[in-house]
């Protein structure tokens, strides 16, 4: 995968911080955050290969693999 002109916007334990406040602070459900992810990163396929014939996605275990599930 080319990741030219990309940059890491937060560290995996700053991303974790992130969730526990949403989920915690803000009451909002996990299963709505891996929704928006999920949702989130559709677009960005499409947006790439805008009429795709088919798409795989690997999922591992954990919330990543949730994410990817979805898609």
């Amino acid at each position: 995968m080319d990741t030219t002109g990309t940059e890491r916007l937060y560290t995996a334990a700053q991303t974790r911080e992130l969730d526990r406040c949403a989920i915690q602070d803000h009451r909002i459900p996990g299963s709505t955050l891996m929704s928006r992810a999920a949702r989130a990163a559709f677009g960005c396929l499409l947006q790439a290969w805008p009429q795709p014939e088919r798409i795989q996605v690997l999922c591992g275990t954990g919330n990543n693999g949730g994410d990817g599930f979805l898609i």
